[in-house]
């Protein structure tokens, strides 16, 4: 749980910096996309899960800027 929120902590505080209108909210849907995109790469056993999920950050990432 504590990592969990370090990283939250981490991703809110890089999307600040990247200047997101609300930076809070682009780092949870960010999170969950990682996590989305670690349980779909070990369930699948397939490395193209991580292109698209920065793909999808991309567009995530744009949308917020």
């Amino acid at each position: 749980m504590q990592h969990t929120r370090r990283r939250q902590a981490r991703l809110t505080e890089l999307c600040e910096k990247a200047g997101a209108d609300d930076a809070s909210a682009l780092a949870r849907q960010i999170r969950l996309l990682i996590d989305g995109a670690l349980a779909s790469g070990r369930l699948l056993q397939d490395r193209a899960v991580v292109e698209e999920a920065k793909s999808t950050a991309r567009l995530l990432i744009g949308g917020h800027l």
